[in-house]
């Protein structure tokens, strides 16, 4: 009967803590970075080719556009994703781009807006790549679910940068 006490209240404390999080933590943010050996130019531009998006990024089902503008700024884009057969359908606004230094982004789903800022800098004729990203859940339930699994967040969205580094500079391999 002790051991089922303790435990019960084992389980209390962590539901509290569940909702607690969402209170403390209600957006996540987080920076994730990699290094490219490629120059910018080249860095900048495969990574905003959508039609090459599918072969590295993880995940990804369809990439569709929506409305592009002039100067980038503004074109929004539908995006499928498949996080292990969940299919969940994002649409991603462009907030800020300037070529070959800045990409931001607006992704909105049901369940979640995130936003990424991506910068691209060139060091020792490499670039590095840094994404600043915020993401809260739309629900109060939804922010408690993040804010516990923002470690999981923000390892997903290293291993997209990590997945981009190991695609682009497989290509340097083949045309050399």
């Amino acid at each position: 009967m002790r051991i089922l006490k303790f435990l019960l209240k084992v389980f209390v404390v962590i539901i509290v803590l569940f909702f607690l999080s969402g209170l403390l933590f209600s957006k996540i943010s987080y920076t994730t970075s990699q290094r490219i050996n490629l120059p910018v130019e080249e860095t900048f531009a495969l990574f905003n080719d959508d039609s090459k998006m599918k072969d590295w990024m993880i995940g990804l089902q369809s990439f569709k556009v929506i409305e592009e503008k002039p100067g980038v700024v503004g074109s929004r884009y539908q995006i499928v994703i498949d996080a292990q057969d969940t299919f969940t359908k994002m649409e991603e606004l462009v907030t800020a781009y300037k070529k070959n230094e800045k990409v931001s982004l607006t992704i909105e789903s049901v369940e979640m807006i995130k936003m990424d800022n991506y910068t691209f800098q060139t060091i020792d004729n490499q670039t590095l790549i840094q994404n600043k990203s915020t993401t809260e859940g739309k629900t109060y339930f939804l922010k408690c679910l993040y804010a516990s699994f923002y470690f999981f967040i923000k390892r997903t969205d290293q291993g997209i940068l990590d997945s981009f580094k190991a695609y682009a500079e497989s290509g340097i391999k083949t045309k050399g």
